[in-house]
This record gives C-alpha cells, sequence and structure tokens, in this order.
C-alpha cells in the first residue's frame, strides 16, 4: 500500500520535472534571442529542479527499501 503512494509521489514529481524543464528551454530561448529578461528566472527555476530530483532520489531509495522490507515479509 505504501510502494503505490510512493510511485504516485514519484509520478507527480516527474511531471513537475517537465514542467521545470519547459521553463528552462523557454527562458534559454529567450536569452539567446536576446531578451535578457526573463533570465532573473533562470535560477530559481533551477532550484527547484535541483529540489524535484533530491526529492526523487530520496523517494527512489524509500521505493527500493520498501521493495525489500515487502520480499523479506513473503519470504518469512
Amino acid at each position: 500500500m505504501a510502494s503505490r503512494h510512493v510511485r504516485r509521489t514519484l509520478d507527480i514529481l516527474a511531471y513537475v520535472s517537465l514542467v521545470l524543464d519547459i521553463c528552462i528551454a523557454v527562458i534559454t530561448t529567450f536569452s539567446v534571442l536576446g531578451n535578457s529578461k526573463p533570465q532573473q528566472f533562470l535560477i530559481p527555476v533551477n532550484y527547484l529542479l535541483t529540489l524535484v530530483v533530491v526529492l526523487s532520489v530520496a523517494l527512489f531509495a524509500v521505493l527500493v527499501a520498501l521493495k525489500l522490507v515487502e520480499r523479506r515479509a513473503t519470504i518469512a
């Protein structure tokens, strides 16, 4: 049951990561075209993307741990 919630949270984080990647692409495109105003948003978006990656790694570790516990419970 808990692994299902972790997987769902990982799915949500994947979608958030996709949106943040699109934001970075749009900001970078504006910067290349000569409009430097959106570039001020690049740093906060990068920090958010870093947070998403850290949360994803942590949730992946939790998911692996849950799988190990479930496997041990079925063996015992």
